[in-house]
C-alpha cells in the first residue's frame, strides 16, 4: 500500500457499533495478472499489516472471488490468500475482495480491499477458452441434475386465477420452467416478482419455454440477483437456449443474472437454427429493462450437417420488434461452429440478430471474443460480430457503449466465407446514435487466403453485405483509432472516422474533452447530458449505473448486492447472526 493510497483515506475507516448497520468502505488496491494454470499469492498491503499488528487486531475476515469458476481462492489467511486458475478457465478476469473486521476501542470497524485479476492465456490459446481443433472449447463440469426434475421444483404457489405471484426460493423459480414447459400456463397477463436473491448452484437450469411453449408474462426481479445459473445442452433437437428459450409479448425487468451458458455439441437429428442468449434465445415484441447479465457464453457444435444458422447474444440471440434499455452484458464469447453445411453465424455483445428492435442506454464489456470455424468445404455464407449487435435490420442503437479487449477469428474452412466485424454492429441497416466503442486488438487467421470471400473490420459498423452497397446511419458516435490488427489475410479496416463516426485514441476517450464531445448530442437533442466519467476511465451511462448497480470504473469500487456470512459463505437470504448484505453489516436476531 503506497503513501498515495493512504492519503486517499484507507486508514480513515467508517466506524460502526456492534449490532448496528453501516455501509463499509471499499478500497481498490491494484490490478494483477495471472497465467492460466498458475498460482498467485495476494497480501494485504504492508502498511495495513503493520497498522493491525500495532494493537488493531483483525477479529473476522473472508476472501471472496466474484468469479470462482475463473479464479479460485485457496489458503485463506489473516493477511493473505492464494489464487488458483485452471489451465482453461471459464473467463478472463475476476474481482477479489478481502473483507475484515477489527475493534477500534468499543467500535467494530469493517474494511474491504479489492483486487482486479486479469488472466493471460497462451498465444496458442487465442482468446476465451480457445483450443486446438480436436479439443473442446472449454472444460467444465456439467451438473447431473436439472431444476425441473422431481423434487427440485415447487408449483404450490401457482393459482391459475391469480394475476400476481411473489416467489423467493430456487424451487419456486424452477416451478416457472415446469409450468411453462409442460404447457400448463404461459403466464400471459400475469406478473411474477422476486422477493430475494436466488441461488441456482449445483443443478442445471431448465430453459423456460421449449418447443412451442412460450413465456408471455411479466417478470420483475425487483433489483434481486439470480446467481449460480448453468445453462447447458438439454433435450435432443432443442435449439433455443437462455434463461428463457422463447419470449413473446413479455417484459423482463430489474434482474441480474449470473452464471454460465455452456452449450457443448447439442444433439440434433435435423437442420436447426440455433438461438442462444443469457436472458433469452429468441424474443418477439418483448421489453427488457434494467437487467444485467454476467455470463460467459460458450457454444460448440461439431455434428456434421445439423446447423442451419447460429445467432448468439449476451442478452438475446434473436430479437424481433423488441426494446432493450438500461441493460448490460459482462462476459466473454467462445464460439466453435461446424460450417460444412451451415448458414450465417451471427454473434453480438447484447443481441445476435435484431429486427426492428431498439437498444438504448446499454453496454457490453468483453475481455475476449473467440470464434473458430473448423475445417469444411461447404460455403458458410458469412460471419458477423458486433460489440452490441451482430446484425441490425431496421434497428435503432442509441446511447450504447462497447468495450472489447480482444477479438479473434480463426477460419479453417476452404469455402467462400465473408467476415464482418464492428465495434458496435457487425453490419446492417438502421441507426446508430450517440454511442461509442473501443477495441484493443483484433486477430484474423485464415487457413485459405484465396477462398476467403472478404474480411472487414469497421470501427463502429462494417458493411451490410459482401457487395458493400448499404451501411447503417451513424450519428454523433465514436470509435477508437488505435486498434492493434493482426492477420495473415488482407483484412480491410475502416477506422478513420468514415461513415458518420469520429475516431479518437483509447487514451483520448478517457479524457474530459471526449466526455464533452460525447455529451454534445444528448445536451442538444435530449433532456441533458447522458454520459458521466470517472477520471482516467471511459465514460459511462449515468442512469445505467444507478439503475443496475454496474460499476463501470472497476478501480473505484466493487458493487456487491449479495448476502454472505462473515466466513464468506454465500446465502440466498440473511440468517440469524451477523450477515454482509449489500455491502452492509446486518445483525439478524
Amino acid at each position: 500500500m503506497n503513501e498515495l493510497l493512504l492519503k486517499r483515506g484507507i486508514i480513515c475507516l467508517m466506524m460502526v457499533v456492534f449490532n448496528s448497520v453501516s455501509n463499509y468502505a471499499s478500497i481498490f488496491v491494484e490490478t494483477v495478472t495471472m497465467k492460466a494454470g498458475g498460482i498467485l499469492t495476494l497480501e494485504m498491503p504492508a502498511d495495513l499489516q503493520q497498522y493491525h499488528g500495532n494493537g488493531h487486531s483483525i477479529s473476522t475476515y473472508h476472501w471472496t472471488s466474484s468469479a470462482p469458476q475463473t479464479v479460485k481462492i485457496t489458503s485463506q489467511k489473516k493477511y493473505s490468500c492464494q489464487l488458483f486458475v485452471e489451465s482453461n478457465p471459464i473467463g478472463n478476469s475476476a474481482e477479489i475482495t478481502y473483507t475484515y473486521d477489527y475493534w477500534e476501542g468499543a467500535s467494530l470497524v469493517t474494511q474491504t480491499l479489492c483486487w482486479n485479476v486479469k488472466i493471460e492465456r497462451d498465444s496458442g490459446g487465442g482468446g476465451s477458452g480457445s483450443s486446438t481443433e480436436n479439443d473442446k472449447s472449454n472444460s467444465i463440469t456439467t451438473p447431473t441434475e436439472n431444476w425441473c426434475q422431481s423434487g427440485n421444483y415447487n408449483i404450490s404457489w401457482y393459482n391459475k386465477n391469480a394475476k400476481e405471484f411473489v416467489i423467493s426460493t430456487n424451487k419456486e423459480l424452477a416451478g416457472i420452467a415446469y409450468l411453462v414447459n409442460n404447457n400448463y400456463t404461459d403466464f400471459k397477463g400475469k406478473t411474477i416478482k422476486l422477493n430475494s436473491d436466488i441461488d441456482l448452484s449445483g443443478k442445471q437450469w431448465k430453459t423456460i419455454g421449449v418447443n412451442d411453449n412460450y413465456f408471455k408474462g411479466n417478470f420483475d426481479g425487483q433489483g434481486h440477483t439470480i446467481f449460480g445459473i448453468f445453462i447447458g445442452k438439454q433435450e435432443q433437437d432443442q435449439n433455443k437456449y437462455g434463461f428463457w428459450g422463447y419470449l413473446e409479448s413479455a417484459t423482463i425487468s430489474n434482474t441480474t443474472f449470473e452464471g454460465n451458458v455452456f452449450i457443448d455439441d447439442p444433439e440434433t437429428t435435423s437442420y436447426l437454427n440455433f438461438r442462444v442468449g443469457g436472458i433469452a434465445g429468441s424474443m418477439n415484441e418483448v421489453s427488457i429493462k434494467n437487467c444485467n447479465v454476467k455470463m460467459p457464453i460458450v457454444f460448440t457444435k461439431k455434428s456434421i450437417y445439423h446447423v442451419k444458422s447460429l445467432y448468439i447474444g449476451g442478452l438475446v440471440g434473436y430479437s424481433e420488434k423488441g426494446n432493450i434499455s438500461y441493460c448490460s452484458h459482462e462476459g466473454n464469447f467462445d464460439v466453435k461452429q461446424d460450417v460444412r453445411d451451415s448458414e450465417p453465424c451471427i454473434v453480438g455483445g447484447l443481441t445476435g440478430y435484431s429486427y426492428y428492435t431498439t437498444i438504448e442506454f446499454s453496454e457490453n464489456i468483453s475481455d475476449n471474443v473467440y470464434i473458430y470455424y473448423p475445417y469444411g468445404n461447404h460455403n458458410s455464407y458469412y460471419l458477423r460480430f458486433g460489440g452490441i449487435v451482430g446484425v441490425s435490420n431496421s434497428q435503432t442503437i442509441k446511447c450504447c457503449k462497447s468495450i472489447l479487449e480482444h477479438v479473434e477469428i480463426v477460419n479453417k474452412t476452404k469455402a467462400t466465407t465473408y467476415f464482418y466485424i464492428g465495434g458496435i454492429c457487425g453490419n446492417g441497416r438502421g441507426e446508430i446514435i450517440n454511442s461509442f466503442c473501443s477495441v484493443s486488438s483484433i486477430k484474423f487467421d485464415s487457413v485459405d487466403m484465396y477462398n476467403t470471400g472478404g474480411a472487414v473490420f469497421g470501427g463502429i459498423c462494417s458493411v451490410n453485405d459482401e457487395y458493400n452497397d448499404l451501411r447503417s446511419t451513424i450519428t454523433a458516435s465514436f470509435n477508437n483509432s488505435d486498434v492493434s490488427v493482426s492477420n495473415n489475410y488482407k483484412m480491410t479496416t475502416d477506422l478513420n472516422g468514415t461513415n458518420g463516426s469520429t475516431a479518437f485514441s483509447s487514451d483520448q476517450m478517457k479524457t474530459s474533452a471526449f466526455l464533452e464531445e460525447l455529451n454534445m448530442y444528448s445536451t442538444i437533442e435530449m433532456d441533458g447530458p447522458v454520459w458521466a466519467q470517472t477520471e482516467g476511465d471511459y465514460p459511462y451511462i449515468k442512469e445505467l449505473k444507478s439503475t443496475t448497480g454496474i460499476i463501470n470504473n472497476k478501480k473505484a469500487n466493487i458493487a456487491d448486492s449479495h448476502v454472505y456470512t462473515l466466513s464468506g459463505q454465500r446465502l440466498s437470504a440473511p440468517k440469524k447472526g451477523i450477515n454482509i448484505v449489500d455491502g452492509r453489516k446486518v445483525v439478524v436476531k
